[in-house]
C-alpha cells in the first residue's frame, strides 16, 4: 500500500453515519487514496459504521464476512496523522483504534450463566469494547440470560432494560461483530436460535495489501470469500418482514450515481428504490421471482398495488429486475411499454423532462418515490395525497432551480422516507442540506402539517410542537421557516424567495443596530449549532 497515501486501495462505504460527518468522511479518505461506494457492493473493503441498527450493517454481518468495519472517527484520526507527515502504518492504526469493536459503548451484565463460559463471556466483553456489570443497576444497557428467570430478569423487565440470550454472546464472538439482538430474543426456540448460530460466517482475517496490484488479488479475494459463505437457509427476522428489510437494504443511505465511483449519500439520486446492495442480492431476487409470481396470494403484505399496472421507464434494466418482486408480491403488474396500458408510468424523481415518455391520459405519472412511500407507509401515496410521490424534473430542470443553487437548507420535524426524501430534493437543487440549524442557515425547512399547526392560534398541538430546538432558534434569528410544499411545489418559489429576500433584510437591519454591550455579545455568542 501507498505510504503517501495510506488509504488507498480501500473502497469504503458508511452506514449510520450523519450528512456532515460523512460529509468529512468521504473527503478526508478520498484525499488519503480511498473510493467510495455509497452501495454494499462487492468491491467495497471497509465499512465505517455509527450505527448497528442499519440494513446495510445486518446484512454484512450475515453475507460479508470480508468488510472490515471502521469506527467513524478513525478517517478524521488518520488524516490529521498524515497532514502532520506522520509515519502510517495502517494496518496497525486500524488495529489500535480504527476497528469498530464488537460491544462498543455497551454495559452488560449476565444472569443464570454458569463456569467456565462466564469467565469466558467476561473476558470477551471487557476486551472488545464493552464494560462487565456484575451487578444490575440502572445504568446497565443490556442484560445476557439462558432463560427467563430470576431477579436480574425481574429488575430488568420493571427498568425496561434490554435482555437477550447467551447464544447472542456467541454469535458476536464467532462473528467478530454486533449480530442483531432480533435473532436471539428469548421468545425465540433454541433451533431458531442454533440456526442462526451455525449459518452465521466467522470474520475473515484478510491481510492488507502492500502494493496498488495485490489489491486487485485482494479485492478478488474479498468476494470469493463472500460467495464461499452464502447460505440458502432463509433469514428468519423478528419484528420485520424479510421483504421489507430487503427493501429496506435496497434503499438504505442511498445517493448519487457517480463516473468516478466516490459517491456522496447527501447529494441527490434519481434511483433511490433501485440501488444494488450487493450481487448476493440480485441472485436471490432471480432465484425468487418465480415463486414470487406463483405464490403471490401466499407471500403478499398489504397489497398494495391490487390493480395497478406500472410502466417503469428512466432505470436501467438491474434496478428495473430488482424492483420486480416488490411490485409483484403485493399485487401489482409490469408492463414494458406506455402502449400497453399502464395505470401508472414510473420515473426517477429527477429525469430530464426531455426524456419523458409519452403518458396516457388513462395513466398516473410518479416518481420512483412513489413506490418507496408506498411500500414503507403500506398504503398507496399518491401525489394528490403525498408531494414527495410526484415527478419533479420540471422544477428542478427550470431556471427557477438557480435560485437555490448554494443556499444551506436545514430541516426539522421530519422522519422515516419524509426525511430521505427532503434532503434528496433539497441537494438535487443545488442547495447545501445541512443536519444543524445556525443563524446563518438561509431556510428552515418543516412539514406542512407541522407548519399548519404553528399557524394555528391556540392549537394544543402548536405548543408541543414548539418545543423543537430549531424551530424556536429559527425565529430567535430569523431564519425563515417553510412548509416542505413550498420547496417541492415551483408554483410556490416566488412566495418563498420574498421570504428568503425578507428575512435577508432584517438580519441586515439587525446587524446595524449599535452593540448594546455585553448582554448583546452573550446573546451572539450563544448563537451555536442546534440540532434537533
Amino acid at each position: 500500500m501507498s505510504a503517501a497515501r495510506p488509504l488507498a486501495g480501500f473502497n469504503i462505504c458508511c452506514t449510520g453515519v450523519e450528512s456532515e460527518l460523512r460529509n468529512e468522511i468521504l473527503s478526508k479518505s478520498r484525499k488519503m487514496g480511498a473510493t467510495h461506494s455509497l452501495d454494499l457492493t462487492s468491491c467495497v473493503t471497509h465499512m465505517i459504521v455509527s450505527s448497528s441498527d442499519t440494513p446495510k450493517y445486518e446484512y454484512a454481518i450475515m453475507k460479508r464476512p470480508d468488510v472490515v468495519f471502521l469506527n467513524s472517527d478513525f478517517v478524521p484520526r488518520l488524516y490529521e496523522r498524515w497532514i502532520a507527515g506522520d509515519d502510517i502504518d495502517i494496518a496497525k492504526c486500524i488495529k489500535d483504534y480504527g476497528e469498530r469493536r464488537i460491544f462498543e459503548g455497551l454495559t452488560i451484565s449476565l444472569s443464570n450463566v454458569v463456569e467456565p463460559d462466564r469467565t469466558r463471556y467476561i473476558k470477551a466483553i471487557n476486551e472488545n469494547g464493552g464494560k462487565y456489570q456484575s451487578t444490575l443497576i440502572s445504568g446497565t444497557k443490556l442484560l445476557v440470560i439462558n432463560r427467563p428467570e430470576g431477579q436480574k430478569y425481574k429488575f430488568a423487565l420493571q427498568r425496561k432494560i434490554k435482555f437477550v440470550h447467551t447464544m447472542w454472546l456467541e454469535a458476536c464472538i464467532k462473528r467478530g461483530a454486533h449480530v442483531n439482538f432480533s435473532y436471539f430474543e428469548l421468545d425465540l426456540d433454541d433451533e431458531a436460535r442454533r440456526d442462526t448460530l451455525e449459518m452465521l460466517p466467522r470474520k475473515a482475517n484478510l491481510q492488507l495489501p502492500n502494493d496498488s496490484e495485490s489489491m486487485e488479488s485482494f479485492s478478488a479475494q474479498g468476494i470469493r470469500s463472500a460467495s464461499e459463505v452464502r447460505s440458502e437457509r432463509p433469514i428468519s427476522r423478528v419484528k420485520r418482514t424479510r421483504s421489507d428489510n430487503a427493501w429496506n437494504s435496497i434503499m438504505d443511505e442511498v445517493g448519487p450515481d457517480c463516473m468516478s465511483g466516490v459517491t456522496d449519500s447527501v447529494q441527490s439520486n434519481n434511483l433511490a428504490p433501485f440501488e444494488v446492495v450487493n450481487e448476493d442480492v440480485v441472485d436471490l431476487l432471480a432465484k425468487t421471482s418465480h415463486q414470487l409470481n406463483v405464490d403471490v396470494d401466499a407471500n403478499s403484505e398489504e397489497r398494495l398495488f391490487e390493480n395497478m399496472i406500472f410502466f417503469l421507464h428512466g432505470f436501467s434494466e438491474v434496478k428495473v429486475h430488482m424492483s420486480q418482486p416488490f411490485i409483484l408480491q403485493r399485487g401489482g403488474r409490469i408492463v414494458h411499454s406506455s402502449a400497453e396500458g399502464p395505470t401508472h408510468v414510473v420515473v426517477p424523481f429527477d429525469l430530464n423532462p426531455s426524456q419523458l415518455p409519452k403518458v396516457p391520459e388513462s395513466s398516473v405519472l410518479v416518481s420512483n418515490w412513489f413506490l418507496d412511500q408506498s411500500i414503507y407507509y403500506k398504503e398507496s401515496r399518491l401525489p394528490s395525497v403525498c408531494i414527495y410521490s410526484a415527478y419533479h424534473g420540471h422544477a428542478l430542470y427550470s431556471e427557477g432551480a438557480g435560485d437555490f443553487r448554494d443556499k444551506t437548507i436545514s430541516i426539522s420535524g421530519f422522519s422515516g422516507m419524509d426525511r430521505r426524501q427532503v434532503e434528496k430534493f433539497i441537494t438535487a437543487l443545488g442547495a447545501i442540506y445541512c443536519d444543524t440549524l445556525n443563524e446563518d442557515r438561509d431556510l428552515l425547512v418543516i412539514p406542512g402539517n407541522l407548519n399548519r399547526a404553528i399557524s394555528t392560534p391556540n392549537s394544543a398541538s402548536a405548543t408541543a410542537r414548539l418545543s423543537s430546538q430549531k424551530i424556536k432558534y429559527a425565529k430567535l434569528w430569523r431564519v425563515p421557516i417553510v412548509p416542505d410544499e413550498w420547496l417541492l411545489d415551483m408554483t410556490q418559489w416566488p412566495r418563498l424567495m420574498s421570504n428568503l429576500n425578507r428575512s435577508k433584510l432584517l438580519k441586515r437591519s439587525a446587524e446595524e443596530v449599535p452593540n448594546q454591550g455585553p448582554r448583546a455579545v452573550k446573546k451572539r455568542a450563544a448563537s451555536v449549532e442546534t440540532k434537533g
